[in-house]
């Protein structure tokens, strides 16, 4: 049901909201009923058909409406008993979602609540064991249930469930498990037994694992759990620490400092206080920006710093202050207690912040921006006339620094500083005091420096002074000031405002004017500038008369300069933004249909000369801004409008393949398109004297116009949607707007072309799917223009096609359709799924030609709608039937084919994956290992039969290596966690089998993936340390030198794992132990080094150098001492190279802990 329909429900038969007040006879509440259980049937009917245009909302409302009815007027209720039967063994989706609706009532006894309760819990665990779709809604009731009942005991699930529902993307279910497990940590032994399990065998560069501590610490304590554990406080908050250098860790780490500093846990304050006054430059950084901000007690905090420090001052006076990690800790501790160090002692504040003033410019660029945001926040401690004049001077530097950020950060301290000025002036008694020609002054010369480089050449300055001006007149100048924060005083700003327009520190008409000549230089134009001269030439309208800027917009589109020409729409909104009257607006829409006519006339006759002379795009332009802005004076004319579009549309894309005689329907080529414009200009009676540059002139001049015809059809579509329906004339002039559209789409491959075609017809989808029921036939329309892009008859799409208009259309459609329908991208998906599960195709001639086979193309369709991330969650459902299909395709013989299926099944492994864990500044660069969050148990549960397939492919004797290649590139990000359930216990035993197999493949690759998913499939705390040194022992007794390689190659990742995931870890032996065990069994099995290659050797001497040995002692000796007379064999180069480097350095150096350094 679409939001219209949901807006307009208290206009129906049921008014909830009235009901509820008015008084009602016994038969008309009876009546009222009966017309809620036919809501209610309806609804849950519509369900049955599409569950995604489901309606839950209205079901809610009439339950509790329903209820209330019935408790009112003491009917005796029995409908909820007949549509939900309470002695199912199995319930439905529907089920529970009547059971939601009705723990949002309170028609219920104990009894009943129970059995609700009894039923959803043993439903939920089934749900995340099959990945079933009920699982949200089941999570939704057991919550109600909670909050129905706070002293319920709630059901404790696994935690490899409880990882499932964090690790499966969508965040609805993942507010709700947390929510769940919130509660179920309420039992304190239940959250024991996940603290335990978590902190011994999950590593710390594990997201989920800090949610679930997060959840934990909600209602209990750390420094208990500590005590009941023997776990070390120092190895907690050192691991805590880890996340502070990488990206995907600090949201989730944010999560568990704000429950742990809202328990006032005892460890946290001094914890805090140890980073910020030891820390690194990226663990402060990262502390301020993410942990700071949801610290309780900062005055304990400070109490803490003070003792750290004592009289150590926070600031050296040295010249060389660039990079300098104690000053930059020293600004962001004064950033962070500005407040705490001003009432401590106001002369050490001012003296310090005097420092800082004074030696701004000397730090690096982040550190001023500090300096600058310390300043602004502290202005009430400063004299208003010092602030301002370090505002302008810091400013007036920094206006061409090229970073977004930082232009970004000064502009979000501008309204604090208006604010504050503006309050400031309201106290003042006299105007003409020295504070107020401060004031003044300060804006005078921000507004001369900003006037004087909105015209820069140069981007960085033009940008930040039209922002910057921007900001100036919203919160000062303009008629109507807009409220630019919470604490802006909007009466404060006018005053203030006011006094500086009679000062003449603005003068609009003079500005305005400065903007308007500025928008005829189309060599420094920037698309964000021009957007925001037009917005501040918005604020600030009638500065010149109207039929200036028509006369201006006309020598615009008639212009020959493309640039120029392409200013016409420009010109039009500044026009628009005037108000125009509407006999003016009509009768220049009748001189561009006049000119248009003439135009097309020429352009037919003889494109290059008609161009030479004018463009078509500049008059199409006009009429877009003008239908956009006031479309009912173009209403009479817009058959004429899509009749002079259609024929623009269809001339240029048949002049574009003039030179394709062969099929010309879909495969125009680029050598096509070059050729047709050669032709045009050989035919021109325009005589070229540089055919490429003309060509390139011609090209631009179509594609402008191309996209002027697209912008314009779906402007005019959205404006005929809603009488489309009961007009038939109206219905003719949208499809014909589609139709325009998708003309592009399919027959052009310019790229500017179709992507400004795609986005008209994601525009038009968009409004069709919003304002029109599905059985429409505009809605219909749209769905058959999708079908026609996968089902043609003549299937000669070319197989450069793919990237273009086809796999644009079908993407824009389905991604702008209304997303409570859905029912597009179902249908599409669902069809393509459909003809890849097909037998393969039979060869035929048309694979001769350069056509791809329709299953190439489907997988194409298919790869960019995965790849889009905002229908990822739409599409994830799906994830699994498309990763059947897509396997089946990987050993194809057809190159387009296989080529499509391989960028589908990358684009499939880096959404499941989804690696984000890059460290911004690892502790230690030789940790050369990328935590994974994705678990066996997680692929298993939500791609089944796709990893089943995989696995015996994988193990069949009949295997591509090209397939292996892909398979173990996948599986390598995938990590077994220690508790995962029983039900992966088979596949990982046949797993860790087959990639113990593959250590000897002949294949490089395929050795070094088989060791990285080897490695992974192995619990980290336990099972891997033992398998290292069972590896150690066996290493020099190999006789198979490929198998050596890959023990090799799995003896260092296992290390590097081990290194990287066991530090602050309870009850392992530290890495630095385990490396001497290993140490230790190689040197007892190294009695003789046989003669491998080489290149082996290299693998072997990077493996010891890394586990430390003695570079003089006897095993290295062992190594190094082969050699040979014959210089050019294979490895000898890299060898030699080898050996110098180990001679120089030790390559892996011992990680240093904080523990360590302390």
């Amino acid at each position: 049901m679409s939001s219209h329909d949901v807006a307009g429900l208290s206009e129906r038969d049921i008014r909830m909201e009235e009901i509820r007040k008015k008084t009602l006879g016994k038969d008309e509440a009876i009546q009222i009923l009966e017309h809620i259980k036919d809501i209610i049937d309806k609804e849950l009917c519509n369900y049955d058909k599409n569950p995604k245009v489901f309606n839950l909302l209205i079901i809610n409302l009439a339950t509790r409406t329903y209820f209330e009815i019935v408790k009112k007027y003491d009917i005796t209720e029995n409908y909820f008993d007949r549509i939900y039967d309470k002695s199912k063994s199995h319930l439905g989706i529907k089920d529970f979602l009547i059971i939601q609706s009705l723990l949002q009532t309170n028609h219920f006894n104990q009894l009943e609540f129970e059995s609700m309760r009894l039923l959803c819990h043993e439903d939920l665990g089934k749900a995340v064991d099959k990945n079933h779709s009920s699982l949200l809604i089941i999570m939704r009731c057991l919550n109600l249930c909670c909050k129905k009942s706070p002293d319920l005991e709630m059901p404790t699930l696994r935690l490899d469930q409880i990882y499932f529902c964090l690790q499966c993307g969508q965040n609805s279910i993942k507010d709700e498990v947390l929510h769940l497990l919130n509660n179920s940590c309420l039992n304190k032994a239940t959250a024991l037994a996940y603290f335990v399990h978590i902190v011994k065998f999950w590593p710390w560069t594990n997201r989920n694992k800090l949610y679930i501590l997060g959840s934990i610490f909600t209602r209990n304590s750390l420094e208990e759990f500590l005590l009941l554990t023997d776990y070390d406080k120092k190895d907690f908050l050192n691991g805590l620490r880890v996340s502070l250098y990488h990206k995907n860790l600090l949201a989730p780490s944010q999560c568990l400092i704000k429950k742990l500093s809202d328990r006032a846990s005892d460890h946290i304050l001094p914890f805090i206080a140890d980073v910020l006054t030891k820390g690194s430059e990226i663990e402060i950084r990262n502390l301020y920006a993410h942990w700071i901000p949801y610290v309780c007690k900062k005055d304990q905090l400070f109490q803490i710093i003070q003792q750290i420090l004592k009289e150590v001052d926070y600031i050296q006076s040295e010249s060389n202050l660039e990079d300098n990690l104690s000053d930059y800790r020293s600004i962001i501790l004064l950033s962070t207690f500005s407040k705490h160090v001003f009432n401590l002692s106001k002369l050490y504040f001012f003296k310090f912040s005097t420092e800082l003033i004074t030696n701004c410019f000397q730090f690096n660029l982040e550190v001023q921006l500090h300096i600058f945001a310390f300043i602004v926040d502290n202005l009430e401690n400063f004299a208003i006339e010092d602030s301002l004049e370090f505002i302008y001077h810091f400013i007036e530097s920094h206006m061409s620094v090229e970073s977004s950020h930082f232009r970004n950060s000064i502009f979000a301290k501008m309204p604090t500083v208006i604010n504050y000025t503006a309050k400031i002036f309201a106290r003042l008694g006299e105007p003409s005091s020295s504070s107020a020609a401060s004031i003044t002054k300060f804006f005078k010369q921000l507004q001369e420096l900003c006037e004087k480089n909105m015209n820069n050449t140069l981007y960085q300055p033009k940008i930040f002074s039209l922002k910057m001006i921007e900001i100036l007149m919203n919160s000062l100048y303009i008629d109507s000031v807009k409220k630019n924060a919470k604490s802006c005083q909007i009466s404060e700003n006018e005053k203030l405002g006011s006094f500086l327009k009679r000062r003449n520190v603005i003068n609009a008409t003079e500005m305005w004017k400065s903007l308007y000549v500025s928008l005829e230089d189309t060599t420094t134009a920037f698309e964000d500038s021009r957007e925001t001269t037009l917005n501040l030439m918005q604020l600030m309208p009638g500065q010149v008369p109207n039929n200036s800027i028509i006369e201006m917009c006309k020598t615009m589109f008639s212009s020959h300069d493309i640039d120029k020409c392409n200013l016409s729409s420009i010109y039009a909104t500044i026009l628009l933004q005037n108000g125009p009257s509407s006999e003016d607006i009509c009768l220049l829409v009748h001189d561009i249909i006049v000119r248009l006519g003439a135009s097309i006339k020429s352009f037919n006759e003889d494109p290059l000369l008609a161009c030479k002379s004018g463009h078509l795009f500049g008059y199409i332009s006009v009429l877009d801004t003008i239908a956009k802005s006031r479309a009912d004076l173009i209403l009479k004319s817009i058959s004429k409008i899509l009749c002079i579009s259609e024929a623009i549309v269809n001339t240029i894309l048949d002049m574009l393949s003039l030179s394709n005689t062969t099929y010309k329907q879909y495969n125009v080529t680029f050598e096509d398109m070059d050729q047709s414009l050669e032709m045009l200009i050989a035919r021109s009676e325009y005589i070229s004297e540089n055919h490429e540059d003309d060509r390139k002139f011609l090209i631009t001049s179509f594609w402008f116009s191309l996209r002027a015809c697209s912008d314009i059809a779906s402007t005019l579509g959205c404006f005929l949607i809603k009488t489309s329906e009961t007009s038939d004339d109206d219905w003719k002039c949208l499809r014909a707007c589609l139709q325009i559209i998708e003309s592009i789409l399919i027959h052009t491959r310019h790229k500017g072309a179709t992507e400004a075609a795609g986005s008209s017809i994601g525009q038009l989808t968009k409004n069709i799917t919003l304002q029109l029921p599905t059985s429409s036939r505009a809605y219909s329309f749209l769905c058959t223009r999708v079908q026609c892009l996968y089902q043609l008859e003549d299937n000669f799409i070319s197989t450069s096609r793919r990237g273009a208009g086809f796999s644009i259309m079908i993407l824009h459609i389905v991604k702008n359709e209304n997303k409570r329908s859905g029912y597009i991208l179902e249908k599409a998906v669902t069809d393509l799924l459909k003809i890849l599960n097909l037998q393969p195709f039979e060869a035929n001639d048309r694979d001769k030609a350069n056509c791809d086979r329709i299953e190439a193309l489907v997988l194409h369709y298919l790869c960019v709608l995965v790849k889009d991330a905002e229908i990822k969650e739409a599409i994830s459902p799906y994830y699994s039937e498309i990763l059947m299909a897509t396997v089946k395709y990987i050993d194809s013989a057809e190159w387009t084919t296989y080529n499509a299926s391989l960028q589908l099944f990358s684009s499939l492994v880096n959404k499941i994956t989804a690696q984000r864990s890059q460290c911004s500044q690892c502790e230690d660069r030789t940790l050369n290992w990328e935590p994974s969050d994705i678990t066996f148990s997680y692929i298993l549960r939500k791609f089944p039969i796709v990893c089943d397939y995989i696995l015996s492919y994988c193990l069949s004797k009949k295997t591509s290596t090209k397939s292996l290649l892909l398979y173990l590139g996948f599986l390598q990000k995938v990590e077994y966690l220690h508790g995962d359930e029983t039900s992966t216990v088979s596949f990982m035993q046949s797993f860790r089998q087959l990639t113990w197999n593959l250590l000897s493949h002949q294949c490089e690759k395929i050795r070094k993936l088989a060791s990285t998913c080897f490695v992974r499939a192995h619990e980290f705390t336990h099972e891997l340390p033992l398998i290292l040194l069972q590896i150690s022992a066996i290493l020099f007794k190999v006789k198979n030198e490929n198998f050596l390689e890959g023990l090799i190659l799995t003896l260092k990742e296992g290390c590097l794992k081990i290194k990287h995931e066991s530090r602050f870890m309870p009850n392992i032996d530290s890495y630095d132990y385990l490396m001497e065990q290993i140490r230790s069994v190689i040197e007892s099995n190294c009695r003789q080094i046989k003669p491998w290659k080489f290149y082996t050797l290299c693998k072997l001497l990077d493996l010891l150098l890394l586990l430390n040995f003695d570079q003089k002692g006897v095993v290295i000796k062992n190594v190094i001492k082969w050699k040979t007379n014959d210089k050019y064999c294979i490895g000898y180069d890299l060898w030699l190279n080898c050996i110098d480097n180990s001679t120089i350095r030790l390559k892996y150096p011992p990680l240093i802990t904080w523990s360590d350094a302390s």
